[in-house]
């Protein structure tokens, strides 16, 4: 009897233990049902993808010893609620943890060093973390869609935060950006849309002009001890006040005036500022960068200084408000969607010097019943005006030697007026489209 009770308890045991394939102290393979795994004594590596997938894994306990979750080990582990990592661990490679939905805590040892690009993305019931101090990077997309992340402590150690850091993170009501931290990089904090306050330290010396994409922050603080940016009235400039890097899209105000002397606006600086009815642009500024307005839904008018001798793409797009803009006949080049959805737009005049009508440019524009291009202009590329159902006239100069088959899709009352002869003419009449020559005007 005995003897019996022995060779069924090796017996489970060895079972237990062929689950596992390790091989030089690395975990390769698991074979087991799920549940509860607890990962055998001697391991010193969860090697790549080991668990990927394995949707019936509830918990499990990694024993001392082991140094490194490697790429994707546990990703797609869709019932893992919990997990201990032991102090042994130093690092937590790309995708350990990607797509592990249930995971609502994780406690990261002090002695890690390193956590890879994407480790908990997706992690979507991820209430709360604290970042051990030792880590110098919270790399690319790290906690990318955590939806359910209120809270994060960024450790003293940590001096760059990388892109889509914390993007999607849209619980995200604070995070505390310790002194020692150098750069803030492109979308780090994308759609974090609780974020309302952000404090700049002194030791940051680089914040990308879109790091506070869709946020709805209210104010931003920056410490006066930094030399490289300033806060005033909770609007983000560099220190010289040469660029205009965030607009608060929280702030209620309706009018706003950029301060005389800035050069530059950020790309995306004041992008969703749903609350502004007005903004004023002074003579100095140069430069206008990627969709620096879109989805300002209040904005009815906007005046382009003499200066500005550019727009680039999306602009002015989702500018549903919008019936007025005065673009200066400075102007050479206007970008793919520049209007897109400005669905309020009514008339618009093309200046002289712009080259191209690009893609999309006007498309969605449905109360724009007026267009008229200056002589000058050579191109009106596809889509240009796709859908501005409302248009019903656009004068078209002679210099215009290449119109796209569908720049004008979805405008069925239009009629083009151009002079005998022209370009504008054939294609008309190629596309089946009213035309007039301006002595029927």
């Amino acid at each position: 009897m005995a003897v019996g009770l022995i060779v069924l308890i090796c017996a489970v045991y060895l079972l237990s233990r062929d689950r596992f394939t390790v091989e030089d102290g690395v975990l390769v393979g698991y074979r087991g049902w799920g549940g509860h795994v607890v990962i055998p004594d001697g391991v010193t590596s969860i090697g790549p993808s080991v668990f990927f997938g394995r949707t019936s894994l509830t918990s499990i306990t990694i024993p001392d010893g082991v140094t490194s979750i490697e790429r994707s080990a546990f990703s797609g582990c869709t019932c893992l609620t919990s997990i201990m990592i032991p102090k042994s661990v130093t690092n937590i490679e790309a995708y350990a943890f990607d797509n592990c939905i249930s995971l609502a805590s994780v406690t990261i040892p002090e002695g890690v060093t390193y956590i890879g690009n994407s480790a908990f993305i997706r992690c979507s019931a991820l209430t709360g973390i604290t970042i051990p101090d030792g880590i110098t990077s919270i790399c690319n997309s790290t906690f990318w869609g955590c939806e359910s992340l209120a809270s994060v402590i960024i450790p003293e150690s940590a001096k760059i935060i990388e892109g889509l850091a914390f993007a999607n993170c849209s619980a995200l009501t604070s995070v505390t950006i310790p002194d020692g931290v150098i750069s803030i990089e492109y979308f780090a904090f994308l759609n974090c849309s609780s974020l309302a306050s952000i404090t700049i330290p002194s030791s940051v010396r680089r914040i990308e002009s879109r790091a506070f994409v869709f946020c709805d922050v209210v104010t931003i603080e920056v410490d006066e001890a930094n030399a490289n940016y300033i806060s005033i009235d909770d609007v983000l400039f560099t220190k010289d006040l040469k660029e205009l890097i965030k607009y608060p899209a929280g702030k209620t105000v309706p009018v706003y005036s950029i301060p005389e002397g800035v050069t530059h606006i950020g790309d995306s600086a004041f992008i969703g500022c749903s609350f502004l009815t007005s903004i004023t642009i002074p003579q100095s500024v140069r430069n206008i960068g990627i969709r620096v307005f879109s989805g300002c839904t209040s904005l009815v008018s906007i005046t382009i200084p003499e200066g500005v001798l550019r727009l680039v793409d999306g602009t002015f797009s989702g500018c549903t408000s919008l019936v007025n803009i005065t673009i200066p006949e400075s102007m050479t080049s206007i970008g793919e969607s520049t209007f897109l959805d400005c669905s309020s737009l009514a008339s618009i005049t093309i200046p002289p010097n712009v080259n191209s009508i690009e893609y999309e440019t006007f498309s969605g524009c449905t109360s724009l019943t007026s267009v008229t291009i200056m002589e000058g202009v050579k191109n009106i590329n596809s889509s240009a005006f796709t859908n501005c159902t409302s248009l019903t006239s656009i004068f078209i100069p002679q210099s215009v030697t290449n119109i796209e088959i569908d720049a004008f899709f979805g405008c069925s009352n239009l009629i083009i007026y151009s002079a005998n002869g022209s370009y504008a003419e054939s294609y008309a009449k190629e596309n089946k489209i009213l035309f007039n020559s301006f002595a029927q005007q």
